[in-house]
């Protein structure tokens, strides 16, 4: 009995710690201006990516879970599909940010080559013990 205890007792301070990190990282205050500066380079580098047609560049600041959502193959389709309906996109003008529960979402405006219209990106960060990363995207 007391060696069954022991492991759940490690199991029970593992769990612990791993849920005052994810604590002290939801309460670390991020400035305005730094989730302006990650949210833009952000953007900036995917957009680069979507223009060269170059994954890595495109998805380099993902999450490891936008990354399996985000393949080789749908990206490919991702280009084929902005090249049809926007063109080529001129560059991020970063309009602000919100927040909803863990993650950040920031909105940018870019010019369109193909409409008259402006297209709204929402870029939707989280912070991973690694930074903030990047957890959705939509172009619309």
């Amino acid at each position: 009995m007391s060696k069954n205890f022991g492991i759940l007792s490690i199991g029970l301070i593992a769990l612990l710690l791993a849920c005052s990190f994810q604590f002290a990282l939801a309460q670390e205050k991020i400035s305005d201006d730094k989730i302006r500066s990650i949210a833009t380079e952000e953007v900036s580098s995917i957009l680069k990516g979507i223009d060269s047609k170059d994954y890595g560049q495109f998805s380099k600041g993902f999450s490891d879970q936008m990354k399996k959502a985000e393949t080789t193959e749908k990206f490919g389709v991702l280009v084929e599909k902005l090249d049809k309906g926007f063109g080529k996109l001129g560059s991020p003008e970063y309009i602000g940010f919100y927040n909803k529960g863990p993650s950040i979402i920031t909105l940018f405006k870019a010019k369109s080559s193909r409409t008259n219209d402006d297209v709204v990106i929402k870029l939707v960060l989280v912070l991973k013990e690694s930074g903030l990363k990047v957890a959705g995207l939509w172009f619309d």
